[in-house]
């Protein structure tokens, strides 16, 4: 199954904590996890350096910076 999760957020902390555990802890390993995150969020480090099993970052930009 596929599974997208969706956030826009621009101050890190107790929404990464989550995010990171339930990505972490999700009990079908077959499966494939997607995180959909706005670009500017401090968080995205934390994702790539917390979240220990195979998931796509996937950033975007409402505004064309």
């Amino acid at each position: 199954m596929k599974i997208v999760l969706f956030t826009e957020n621009y101050y890190k902390g107790g929404l990464d904590t989550f995010i990171i555990s339930l990505i972490n802890n999700w009990p079908n390993k077959n499966d494939h996890i997607e995180l959909i995150c706005n670009y500017d969020h401090p968080g995205n480090e934390k994702y790539n350096s917390q979240i220990m099993r195979d998931f796509l970052l996937t950033t975007y930009s409402l505004n064309n910076r």
